[in-house]
């Protein structure tokens, strides 16, 4: 195999090559490769050049997702039309599209950056007649009913609650949302339940050191009678997930420092502060006692 055309040399973009068709490459050296499947999507990919055979390799093409996106994406439900609502790069419909699990989504951006990044990601994936890219304010790029699943994420949980709100009459029709919410995810919960939505699912994800929470909501009544869930989720969705201790003692945590700047406090209303949250973390204690116990 000349030196030129070794597998470094051959740059694979997203997408996923169906059994026969081929895509055409440029090395850094300027030679034409011709990668053609020689199988089912990412298996076995063969490197031509002159319509000889240079060399085989395993390899993976598609979308690759960041672990947070991935359990994102494990939330949407099979078969469903997808609004992504933030996509930024368009990674999530993207992959969901290669893997078969939805139909076809909507990728909207309000920023002219991101909006660009998305259409490139799109069409380099060959995707463009299956993803729509929309630019435009959160829920106002969709049409009344033409998703069925909206994913908001990665953004606040007040920035998200104001996105729903503000496209209230978008929802209709909409029979799953998936939201990752960077804070105030009691917030968010609170939104839900006096909303007309129930908390059907929650996850915990650690990426790159960060844990991260994901609801998924359905349209239903719902409301939780012990207000510590709606900061620290469904203790009866959680309670077996084995990152809801971390969760737990985090919060527990951070009682703990807010506790200690109050020793400088003097007052009433510090002490009554004080006694609120000796009272929280003595019930987050018992939730993690009873979760250690499980």
């Amino acid at each position: 195999m000349p030196p030129e055309v070794g597998l470094k040399a051959v740059r694979i973009i997203s997408g996923v090559p169906r059994q026969g068709t081929s895509f055409l490459r440029e090395s850094p050296a300027r030679f034409c490769v011709i990668v053609r499947d020689l199988g089912s999507p990412g298996s076995r990919f063969c490197f031509c050049l002159g319509g000889k055979i240079w060399g085989i390799m395993d390899a993976v093409i598609g979308m690759k997702l960041s672990k947070r996106l991935q359990q994102v994406a494990e939330l949407v439900p099979e078969g469903a039309v997808l609004a992504d609502i933030g996509s930024d790069h368009a990674y999530l419909p993207v992959y969901l599209v290669e893997q078969g699990r939805i139909r076809q989504a909507v990728a909207g951006e309000l920023n002219q950056g991101p909006y660009e990044s998305a259409q490139r990601t799109v069409r380099e994936a060959g995707l463009s007649h299956l993803i729509e890219v929309r630019k435009g304010d959160g829920l106002a790029v969709l049409g009344a009913g033409e998703a069925s699943a909206v994913a908001i994420c990665g953004m606040g949980g007040g920035t998200i609650v104001d996105i729903l709100s503000a496209g209230r009459d978008k929802l209709a029709g909409v029979q799953c949302l998936i939201l990752q919410p960077m804070t105030d995810s009691d917030r968010l919960r609170k939104w839900l339940h006096d909303n007309g939505w129930r908390i059907a699912a929650e996850e915990l994800v650690v990426d790159e050191g960060i844990l991260y929470e994901i609801v998924q909501a359905e349209p239903g009544d719902e409301r939780y009678k012990d207000s510590l869930w709606y900061e620290i989720g469904s203790v009866d969705l959680l309670k077996h997930h084995p990152l809801f201790p971390q969760k737990v003692s985090a919060a527990i945590k951070k009682i703990g420092r807010v506790l200690q700047n109050l020793r400088k406090s003097q007052g009433g209303l510090a002490a009554q502060k004080r006694e609120a949250l000796l009272q929280k973390k003595k019930r987050l204690e018992e939730v993690l006692k009873s979760c250690k116990q499980r």
